[in-house]
């Protein structure tokens, strides 16, 4: 393996362990959020007016840092109906193509992502005050998370002669 497609490999791993720790203790504060409203209604009878904005701060962190594990383990949906119809290494060429853009798929995304928080930064949460960035940073985040991983399964394929099917099988190690 190219040293440089190795330290890929390294820092994707490493950036899914932080993920799994991240989106654990979201679930954690989310849970947690939930109990206190539930306790608040049904003890106090009043209900906490920051519940709902960090509900849904927590779910989008959660929703896009746990996307990036799906597409790290390979979990990621394949249809690949048609696709095993053709020759082997017309497959293999199809799939580098369609990592290809997926990877730049991503990044576009992401750019594009990175563009709205400019705009959104000095807007703020109704109830907290919280700038409305902060509900589209897990966005770029995600997006290149999983366009890095994406690019470690197109190199993996590029240096493999033959084909790599598009789910988990075969793309472990």
């Amino acid at each position: 393996m190219h040293p440089g497609h190795a330290l890929l490999r390294s820092l994707c791993a490493a950036i899914f362990r932080v993920c799994v720790w991240i989106t654990n203790a979201l679930l954690v504060a989310l849970v947690t959020n939930n109990l206190l409203e539930m306790a608040a209604r049904g003890i106090w009878h009043v209900s906490l007016d920051w519940v709902f904005e960090v509900n849904l701060l927590l779910a989008v962190w959660l929703y896009f840092l746990g996307i990036y594990q799906v597409y790290f383990r390979r979990g990621d949906i394949s249809v690949d109906v048609l696709v095993i119809r053709l020759p082997p290494r017309v497959q293999r060429w199809l799939a580098i193509v369609i990592d290809a853009v997926i990877v730049g798929t991503l990044l576009l995304i992401s750019w594009h992502a990175v563009e709205l928080m400019r705009v959104q930064w000095p807007f703020k949460t109704a109830g907290l005050h919280l700038p409305n960035a902060l509900f589209t940073l897990p966005v770029v985040m995600g997006g290149v998370c999983m366009a890095l991983t994406m690019l470690d399964r197109m190199i993996t394929r590029l240096a493999t002669a033959e084909h790599l099917p598009s789910g988990i099988a075969g793309m472990e190690g």
